[in-house]
C-alpha cells in the first residue's frame, strides 16, 4: 500500500522518524570520530607540540557543543516515538480495512469510522510530545483515503488477497532482508575491531625493543577498537538480526497456513489479528530496548 493511502499521521510520523534517525546517527558518528581525533591530538600535544594542543582544545569544544545539541534536541527519543506512532497507525489501518478487532463487520460504516478516528487520537495522546512535533511534516489532515474504504467494503476474498500480498508478504520480506543485513553489518564491523586489537598486540610486543617514545600506537589502536565497538552497540546489529529473523520465520509460518486459517470473514479477521499481534509484539520489544515508555497495549495496534 502506498504511503498516501494511509492516514496522514502515518506519513508525518514516518518522515519525522527517518529524519530524526539520520540526525541521531550523524551526531553520534561525528562525536565518536572527534573522540579518536582528540585522543590522537592530545597524545601528540603531550610531546610539547603547541599546534596539537590547540587542535585538541578545539576538538574538545566541538565535542561539548555536539553533546549539548544531542541532549537538547533528543533526536533519539524523537526517532523512537515517531516510529512507534507510524507503526501503530499502519497496524490500525490494516485492522480497519480487514474488519478485524476492534472494527468488526458488525459495526456500521459510521460507527467503524468513529472508532478508527478515536483510536488514532489515542495513539496521538499516548505519544503526545512526539505527536505535537509532527505538524511540521503533515501535509493535510487526511484520515480515510478512498483506498482504505474501497478495501474495507470489498468481499472477504479480495480483502484476504490484499492483506497477504500488500501487508503480510512485504512485512515478511522486510524482516528477512533486514535480518540478513543486520547479520552482515555485525560481521563487517567486527573485523576492524579484531584488526585493531591484533595490531595493538603486535605493537605492544615490538614497542619496548624499538623504544617508540614519540607515539604510542597501542593506546591509539585500542581507542579505535573501543570507538568501533561503541558504534556497533548503538546500531545493535546482533539483537536486530536475531529479532528480525524470529519474526520473519513466524510470519512465514502464518503465510503458509493463510488459506487454512482464513476461510471466511470471521476467520480472516482472526487471522489478521494474529499477524498484527506478532508484528506489534516485535515493535513493543524494540520500544523497550530503546527505552521508550509503552503507553499502548502490546496486543493492540
Amino acid at each position: 500500500m502506498e504511503i498516501g493511502d494511509y492516514p496522514s499521521l502515518f506519513a508525518a510520523a514516518d518522515t519525522a522518524a527517518n529524519k530524526a534517525k539520520r540526525k541521531y546517527y550523524l551526531l553520534l558518528g561525528v562525536q565518536l570520530s572527534i573522540f579518536v581525533l582528540t585522543f590522537f591530538a592530545a597524545t601528540l600535544s603531550s610531546k610539547g607540540n603547541g599546534f596539537f594542543s590547540r587542535v585538541s582544545a578545539f576538538l574538545l569544544g566541538a565535542s561539548l557543543i555536539i553533546s549539548w545539541i544531542s541532549r537538547a534536541q533528543h533526536y533519539d527519543k524523537s526517532w523512537y516515538e515517531s516510529r512507534s506512532i507510524a507503526e501503530a497507525v499502519k497496524t490500525l489501518t490494516w485492522r480497519y480495512m480487514m474488519q478485524a478487532e476492534p472494527f468488526l463487520i458488525g459495526h456500521d460504516s459510521v460507527a467503524a469510522q468513529k472508532a478508527f478516528a478515536s483510536e488514532l487520537q489515542q495513539i496521538r495522546r499516548a505519544h503526545a510530545r512526539a505527536a505535537d512535533e509532527l505538524t511540521d511534516f503533515a501535509s493535510s489532515p487526511v484520515v480515510f483515503s478512498p483506498h482504505i474504504e474501497e478495501v474495507r467494503n470489498a468481499e472477504w476474498q479480495s480483502r484476504k488477497q490484499e492483506y497477504i500480498s500488500r501487508r503480510l508478504e512485504p512485512e515478511r520480506i522486510w524482516y528477512e532482508s533486514n535480518a540478513r543485513n543486520s547479520s552482515s553489518e555485525s560481521e563487517r564491523w567486527l573485523w576492524p575491531v579484531i584488526i585493531s586489537q591484533v595490531l595493538a598486540l603486535f605493537f605492544a610486543v615490538v614497542q619496548p625493543p624499538l623504544r617508540m617514545r614519540e607515539f604510542n600506537p597501542v593506546s591509539f589502536l585500542m581507542m579505535i577498537a573501543s570507538t568501533i565497538t561503541a558504534w556497533g552497540q548503538a546500531k545493535r546489529h546482533d539483537e536486530a538480526a536475531h529479532s528480525y529473523a524470529s519474526v520473519a520465520r513466524t510470519l512465514g509460518e502464518l503465510q503458509s497456513v493463510a488459506d487454512i486459517e482464513a476461510r471466511d470473514t470471521v476467520s480472516l479477521a482472526d487471522f489478521v489479528s494474529t499477524v498484527e499481534q506478532v508484528i506489534a509484539k516485535e515493535r513493543t520489544a524494540w520500544q523497550i530496548k530503546r527505552s521508550v515508555a509503552i503507553d499502548i497495549d502490546p496486543d493492540r495496534p
